[in-house]
């Protein structure tokens, strides 16, 4: 997934810039931009994201702070739900939290049997 234009701006302006419309959650420290298909963890962009997780992420983060079912997950990231879609979504989840670090297990919380939430997500100003 490629970002035109983005290569040539400074990172930490353009995350600062479009904090209008962002979701903050993990005490702010994980930051997800909707409109411009980015996330960011301390202040840095996150660049290492799969397209599918930064989709679970922004997903989450638009939803929450409610529970996402596996099955509503797997149709807006993966375009369909069937176990395999459920499966890979539970995958994406657990290489997104390692990216996370410490901050994965606080962030996205699991709620067996049913799905998950980030936890804190709040529009930023």
């Amino acid at each position: 997934m490629g970002y035109i234009g983005l290569s040539t701006l400074d990172e930490t302006e353009l995350i600062r810039k479009n904090a209008e419309g962002a979701y903050g959650f993990a005490s702010d420290r994980i930051q997800a931009h909707p409109d411009m298909c980015i996330a960011a963890k301390d202040g840095e962009w996150m660049k290492n994201l799969a397209p599918m997780e930064l989709k679970l992420l922004l997903e989450l983060a638009r939803r929450s702070p409610c529970t996402v079912p596996y099955d509503e997950l797997a149709k807006n990231v993966i375009g369909f739900s069937d176990d395999s879609a459920e499966a890979s979504i539970r995958v994406g989840i657990a290489t997104l939290r390692k990216k996370l670090g410490d901050l994965g297990k606080q962030a996205i919380v699991t709620e067996y049997g049913f799905g998950y939430r980030a936890l804190k997500s709040v529009p930023l100003t």
